[in-house]
């Protein structure tokens, strides 16, 4: 009780704590029973509980060694190696590097008996962590905190394919012309009947090409520019007429000035019919993905269309003693103006979908027919006629298209196939057929149609 009551007040006097353990305390005094006029100190030592009883006394604790600092320079780089060390006196480390020029002479550095010094660059002035840490003596460089590594850029999100870039797109066509309008009428009359039956312009399928380029970007915004040529010379069709009685007629009822020009007596009408069509499409527009299954692309744009159409027409009733009339017409079309439309692609497995496509224009187009009529009778040229007709109007033009796709590689590259339609209103309209017929103009339209074969690389 009397050492734990000392142990209090040495912690209230401030008593060295090690005084306490090496049994230095001042311990109870009682009068002594010889002389009482003097205190009697005894100083027990702390009794602790043994099973044979008490401990001994606790020795005092040896004194500490007394340490003196060494300093030592380092001949290579001159850096001053302070340490504390006791009764004995290490020799100090040495660098395994040759020195180095200021400012890292006063670099820290590791030394160890088998690893090279590591040496750290100082933070500079006014750096966070220039303020040396309470284990390293004051002035010595802090290591400079290592600088992050700037983020890894975005990855870029292109919509439903996910890819994007620049896109090539290459279609073989086999496209028809077709007019609306018949050009030879053929009637037999027997009595007081007559049989008529009504004969268009043989054309058939030819080979046509379309090809462009675009761009998808991250966004999913579609760039495309396209261009497309189709080419249709139809050969001469020729028409006879073998019957001298008249019971028999062919009428030529095609545009141009031979409009309901007849053939009654022996003789033949030629025909022919040339078309080159060509058009360049621009298209801007975004990809849109409902659901999985579904792809739509819609936007708008600009169409330029240039048609070309070339008709010759031949009556000939030499061989009967009659005139010959031959006349060329040609129309040609300009136009441009906007474009709306756009595509869809329902998937049934990921790398197979049926698409469709589908756009509207109206094109402010300068339109010019020009026509000449030579007739030629058995003394030679008896007449000349020669028509022109300029004029600006506006032309709907609609293109559809259906078939299916196939994509390998992700999607970067497709096939695909189907028919598609282009109708022009008014087309095939003659404005010259009113010089024959005043005030009546026969409206034709223009189309095409056929099969496509289709590739698309997206780089």
């Amino acid at each position: 009780m009397r050492r734990w009551t000392s142990l209090v007040l040495a912690g209230a006097l401030g008593w060295p704590a090690s005084s306490f353990a090496q049994d230095t305390l001042p311990a109870a005094s009682e009068p002594d029973k010889n002389n009482p006029g003097v205190a009697n100190v005894q100083r027990p030592a702390m009794e602790r509980p043994e099973p044979d009883g008490l401990l001994p006394v606790v020795p005092p604790l040896p004194p500490a060694p007394k340490t003196t600092p060494v300093a030592e320079t380092d001949s290579a780089s001159g850096i001053v190696q302070t340490q504390a060390i006791g009764d004995f006196k290490r020799p100090a480390p040495t660098s395994q590097f040759a020195a180095r020029p200021a400012p890292y002479a006063a670099m820290p550095r590791n030394f160890s008996d088998d690893k090279p010094a590591t040496v750290v660059q100082p933070a500079p002035a006014g750096h966070p962590m220039a303020v040396a840490p309470g284990c390293m003596p004051p002035g010595a460089a802090v290591p400079m905190a290592p600088v992050p590594c700037p983020p890894l850029p975005p990855q870029p999100d292109c919509g439903p394919c996910n890819e994007c870039g620049p896109l090539w797109i290459g279609e073989f066509l086999f496209l028809r012309a077709s007019r609306r309008d018949p050009v030879i009428q053929a009637q037999l009359t027997e009595d007081i009947t007559s049989f008529n039956s009504l004969i268009g312009y043989d054309a058939d399928h030819e080979y046509a090409y379309r090809v462009g380029g675009g761009w998808l970007t991250e966004g999913g915004w579609l760039f495309l520019a396209t261009y497309m040529q189709f080419t249709d010379n139809l050969s001469d069709q020729i028409y006879f007429n073998p019957d001298p009685t008249g019971a028999f007629s062919l009428t030529y009822v095609g545009p141009g000035q031979l409009l309901n020009s007849t053939l009654a007596q022996p003789g033949f009408i030629i025909s022919s019919w040339n078309l080159q069509f060509r058009s360049v499409d621009i298209f801007f527009g975004g990809v849109f993905s409902p659901t999985n299954y579904l792809d739509l692309v819609a936007g708008g744009g600009l169409k330029l269309l240039w048609m070309d159409q070339d008709y010759r027409t031949t009556v000939d009733a030499s061989s009967s003693g009659g005139v010959i009339q031959g006349e060329n017409l040609t129309i040609n079309t300009r136009g441009m103006g906007p474009r709306m439309g756009g595509e869809a692609r329902c998937y049934i497995f990921p790398w197979l979908n049926l698409y469709g496509r589908s756009f509207g224009s109206l094109l402010l187009t300068h339109r010019n027919d020009d026509s000449l009529l030579v007739e030629t009778g058995l003394g030679g040229i008896n007449n000349i006629s020669f028509v022109s007709y300029s004029r600006e109007e506006i032309v709907p033009v609609l293109e559809l298209a259906a078939g299916a796709e196939v994509t390998v590689w992700n999607g970067r590259l497709q096939f695909g196939g189907g028919y598609e339609f282009t109708y022009v209103w008014q087309g095939a309209t003659s404005s010259v057929d009113a010089l024959s017929t005043p005030r009546v103009v026969t409206h034709n339209d223009l189309s095409l149609d056929g099969f496509y074969a289709r590739i698309v690389w997206l780089w």
